[in-house]
């Protein structure tokens, strides 16, 4: 009986989600717009642990705007969730390339390449992101990170210090 529920469960949500895609995003909105409802409708996916579905609303953020930072993001951390990170890497690089100056698609894939050990490809990452905003403190914390790993501990406790200043300074 509980495989039949999941069967007909999955069945209706396969002939539903396109009708929710249009709900979730009327055409009378900007695409802008568009994408911030389907955004929303995957988050609620992703929270109620139906990855499927939520990879279905960001694919038509996807179709809308090729460059949504946040799509990406959520779809490469469903991937990652998967145990998939080989294409949660390159879902990231290819964001990357269409929006440049996401720090959040930057330190998603940085955490990855740590993960990898893959430190140079990782300090460039987190080098782009500085050179713009010296004060995220998730960019500081992987910069430490990074040092440790090389053997610099000196430099990585200044990082972290860094890093624990600024978000100590946000919590206030």
């Amino acid at each position: 009986m509980k495989m039949k529920r999941h069967i007909i469960g999955a069945f209706l949500l396969a002939s539903v989600t396109p009708i929710f895609a249009q709900i979730g995003a009327p055409d009378h909105d900007s695409p802008a717009d568009q994408c911030r409802k389907l955004l929303i409708e995957s988050a609620a996916a992703i929270d109620s642990g139906e990855y499927d579905a939520a990879l279905v609303f960001l694919d038509s953020v996807f179709r809308r705007d090729p460059s949504y930072s946040e799509a990406y993001y959520y779809k490469a951390m469903i991937l990652g969730w998967r145990g998939d990170t080989t294409a949660a890497m390159e879902l990231l690089a290819n964001g990357i390339e269409k929006s440049s100056q996401s720090a959040i698609l930057k330190l998603l894939l940085t955490r990855f390449l740590v993960s990898r050990r893959s430190y140079d490809k990782a300090w460039e990452l987190i080098d782009s992101i500085l050179a713009v905003n010296p004060q995220v403190g998730e960019a500081l914390y992987l910069k430490g990170v990074i040092l440790r790993e090389k053997g610099d501990t000196v430099n990585a406790v200044k990082m972290f210090q860094k890093a624990l200043e600024i978000s100590a300074g946000r919590l206030r």
